[in-house]
């Protein structure tokens, strides 16, 4: 390279000898920064893989002669003329910032931005490509596994239909063996009759068999008073000592069809299933032509007061719906339902028979009127479903919700606006119940035929019966809701009762007294929600016979149960938690 330091004072002007040339310093240095020009072209075309120009490829090779990448020595740098001259004829004449060389850096740049962007692509490409493969194999792993779970749930819903059918079939072929051996028995009766008969030579013509008559419900019903020692053995039983009373045998009835009682009715008062089947299907007729009528109303509005009983309907579920357990904290509730009861008697509408809703027809009995508002007995059914609805759902789990939902159906049904010819107007709501659990009135089923859960109150959910844990609760709910219907006192109140106790006793030894081979889980679940909570009434209304029902209930009739399930296991810890805590004598 140049040094201009090792220039000679000549250089500045001046001419050293008439055989040399001088070269002027500002040439050296311009010189010099067309190496360091060239130079660095070259290191950006070798980083890049750009092609060299070929002027920078003539200049490297210059400075490779000449040694510009070394520093030269004192006579290295200058040169003859002619060499001089083309030096700087070539520098002029190719700048380094040309236009030239500018295009071709540009053109460069764009190749290899166009080759990176291509590459890119490709690798944008391949990343969708892995994405889609990776989502499709997702996608069919959960297809299979969903597959998987469906073959799963179809063969253990195939399984269990198998299993029910099995089992039905047993039993079906169970009682058709009952009944051929029951069948091939009689036959051995009357052909040993038969034979008997033929030894006698005059035998006396039979005596005509008098019809059976139904035990009557008064002749279950114990001393409505109990003596004073027997109350006070009740007393002490509950506050836990342990009196020895004499033991006695359980009246209870021992019929094989036992009577039904109708709940507005005498004690000896019989009630068909046909009747109740009537009476609820009339109860359902009056709840479709009232709400027809009622949006009629709405379209013609023709009489504004009627469109309030969908109001005072929706109302009413809620005030039921909000009952606490307590002592005096349902007065709200009961004021407001009384209240809208009141105003629906006073809504101009039809008028009808309530003999269509009643068990059995009513005499005349002062000032009564023949027929009543449709709007009142519209209301008192809704009132009566969802007194039924609450027992259904809310006293399985919580036996004690019972209490205050049928204080509150008593005081409403018992009051004197609401009865009609001095009777209760109570059998709207016992219809309903009734067909919701029949086995209070001693009906019996096999549950391991369709037609003998029907039998029993087993509820129907979607294609086929509901399962029985919840069918359980709700007979729980049931059994705790009618021994809060019919086990109240009314010996302070003017009132009658609308339900006597003797309609809990001929329930309870219709549940009781049946027979072993027809002793059904639905029945054992409804008596022990009857019992529990409720031991003390029973010794209030009948004293020492109250406590020998109690253990026929917890200790004999789980003696005598074919099969030990969980319900008969539920009679028995009864049972001993009531021996541990009151004292009584079940265990």
């Amino acid at each position: 390279m140049l040094n201009p330091a090792e220039f000679p004072t000549s250089c500045a002007g001046k001419t050293s000898g008439p055989s040399r040339f001088s070269i002027p310093l500002s040439l050296v240095f311009n010189l010099r920064q067309r190496d360091t020009t060239i130079t660095q072209e070259f290191k950006f075309a070798r980083i890049l893989h750009l092609p060299t120009t070929a002027a920078t490829q003539s200049s490297i090779s210059v400075m490779a002669k000449n040694g510009a990448n070394s520093s030269p020595s004192r006579g290295s740098w200058q040169l003859s003329i002619p060499d001089r001259a083309y030096i700087a004829c070539d520098f002029v004449s190719r700048a380094p910032h040309s236009e030239l060389n500018h295009k071709e850096a540009l053109e460069a740049a764009k190749q290899h931005h166009d080759r990176v962007h291509e590459e890119a692509l490709r690798a944008l490409e391949l990343y969708s490509l892995e994405q889609k493969q990776k989502e499709l194999a997702e996608k069919r792993r959960q297809v299979e596994e969903k597959s998987r779970v469906q073959r799963e749930i179809l063969e253990e819903q195939e399984r269990i239909r198998k299993e029910e059918l099995s089992r039905i079939q047993a039993a079906q072929e169970a009682e058709k063996a009952r009944l051929a051996a029951e069948k091939r028995k009689a036959e051995e009766t009357a052909k040993l009759q038969e034979l008997k008969a033929r030894k006698v030579a005059a035998p006396p013509a039979p005596a005509p068999v008098p019809a059976p008559t139904p035990v009557p419900a008064s002749a279950l019903k114990p001393p409505a008073a109990a003596p004073s020692t027997t109350s006070a053995t009740g007393a002490s039983l509950v506050n836990g000592t342990k009196p020895s009373p004499t033991p006695q045998k359980l009246a209870l009835s021992s019929a094989s069809k036992p009577p039904t009682v109708g709940a507005a009715a005498s004690a000896t008062q019989v009630v068909q299933p046909d009747t109740i089947k009537r009476v609820h299907q009339n109860l359902k007729k009056l709840r479709k032509s009232m709400d027809e009528l009622i949006m009629e109303n709405k379209r013609t509005k023709q009489n504004p007061q009627l469109n309030q009983v969908s109001d005072m309907r929706r109302d009413i579920g809620k005030w039921v719906g909000q009952l606490s357990v307590g002592t005096g904290g349902n007065k709200k509730q009961l004021n407001w339902i009384m209240e809208a009861l009141n105003k629906a008697k006073t809504i101009p509408c039809p008028l009808i028979d309530p003999h269509e809703y009643l068990f059995e027809k009513r005499e005349p009995v002062g000032q009564d009127q023949p027929q009543l508002p449709s709007t009142f007995l519209y209301l008192l059914h809704i009132f009566a479903k969802k007194v039924v609805k609450q027992f259904a759902e809310e006293c399985g789990a919580n036996t004690k919700a019972a209490d205050p939902i049928g204080v509150l159906a008593v005081q409403i049904f018992s009051r004197h606006q609401f009865l009609w010819r001095g009777k209760s107007m109570i059998d709207i709501l016992m219809a309903k119940f009734y067909v919701v659990c029949p086995v209070v009135l001693g009906i019996r089923g096999n549950e391991n035929t369709p037609q003998g859960r029907s039998i029993v109150g087993w509820r129907y959910q979607g294609n086929g019966f509901m399962p029985e844990a919840q069918h359980y609760m709700r007979m729980t709910g049931f059994g705790a809701g009618f021994a809060a219907l019919t086990l109240r006192d009314f010996s302070k109140s003017p009132m009658k009762p609308p339900l006597a106790p003797s309609c809990y006793w001929v329930a309870f030894s219709a549940i009781v007294n049946t027979p072993p081979n027809e002793i059904c889980s639905t029945q054992l679940c409804v008596l022990k929600s009857m019992i529990e909570g409720h031991e003390h009434r029973l010794l209030t209304f009948w004293g020492n016979m109250g406590i020998a029902a109690i253990r026929a209930a917890l200790i004999e009739l789980p003696r005598r149960c074919p099969t030990k399930d969980s319900t008969v296991g539920a009679l028995q810890v009864l049972g001993e938690l009531l021996f541990k805590n009151t004292g009584l004598p079940t265990r």
